[in-house]
């Protein structure tokens, strides 16, 4: 198994920058008005003033963790150190209470600079029909305007800068051309490194964990059985096109989204 260890800075890295900028008046730090509609990301605009922001306050820590995690884990997929997307700087970063975990990032998370032009992030604003739900699932009512069984699918208003999304293994799994399952030493390695971004405290704040979907929860439940003992765990079902396909399984989701926001301070 490599190495997972990470050294947090003592100081903040130089800040990059930012673009006109409102204050998030529950954590804050500065951020650009934030997108109110789904997959915001697949605008090459929206992604270069995103990636403006990693060096801000809330998210800095995080944005080293993952640098460092490409050093060691970047020629683990075949897109090397750009197949380890960052954390989304529009979430709570290391302020955040809730950790939304998905399994393993998607392509559309995946930004080369060459032929694979995704987000570079793991984000809810990203263009496919996981993030739009979660995205969706996560915003007020008055933004639920959707077609089909959707419309008229109530949001949680869960507050966005309370929770910062992951994936159990943090790196692209499979080939350019599709995506794979896990093997066993993937998932020790991948729980390894959640292990990691938990145990040094790059969230001190976190309370609840919402493993999503049967992989992910089936990778915390054998390998880090202990989870449960530090922080609340709310599995929850996925956030995919498959698994959210009706609005009974919407309101189920939804439900579970809210029991987790009631355990944050």
């Amino acid at each position: 198994m490599f190495d997972v260890s990470f050294n947090a800075p003592t100081q903040p890295l130089a800040p990059g920058p930012v673009c006109s900028a409102t204050p998030d008046l529950q954590s804050g730090h500065m951020l650009p008005d934030k997108p109110v509609s789904p997959r915001s990301l697949k605008n090459s605009e929206v992604r270069e003033k995103r990636f403006a922001l990693l060096s801000e306050p809330h998210i800095y820590r995080l944005t080293k963790f993952v640098d460092d995690l490409r050093e060691r884990a970047g020629t683990k997929n075949c897109f090397g150190k750009a197949g380890l997307p960052h954390f989304d700087p529009y979430d709570g970063g290391s302020e955040a209470q809730c950790l939304f975990l998905l399994l393993a990032p998607g392509r559309h998370a995946i930004n080369d600079g060459l032929q694979h032009k995704g987000s570079g992030f793991v984000s809810r604003d990203n263009d496919d029909m996981t993030a739009e739900n979660l995205f969706c699932a996560t915003k007020a009512d008055e933004v639920q305007r959707r077609t089909g069984w959707r419309e008229g699918c109530r949001g949680t208003n869960f507050p966005r800068q309370e929770t910062v999304l992951w994936n159990v293994i943090p790196w692209y799994l499979g080939t350019e051309e599709n995506i794979e399952d896990p093997t066993s030493t993937e998932m020790e390695e991948g729980v390894a490194c959640l292990r990691s971004l938990l145990d040094r405290r790059l969230l001190p704040n976190l309370k609840v964990v919402v493993p999503f979907g049967g992989a992910a929860q089936d990778a915390v439940k054998k390998h880090y059985p202990d989870l449960h003992r530090n922080w609340v765990v709310v599995p929850n079902r996925h956030p995919g096109q498959q698994s959210l396909n009706s609005k009974e399984l919407w309101d189920c989701f939804v439900s579970r989204l809210c029991e987790a926001r009631g355990y944050l301070s």
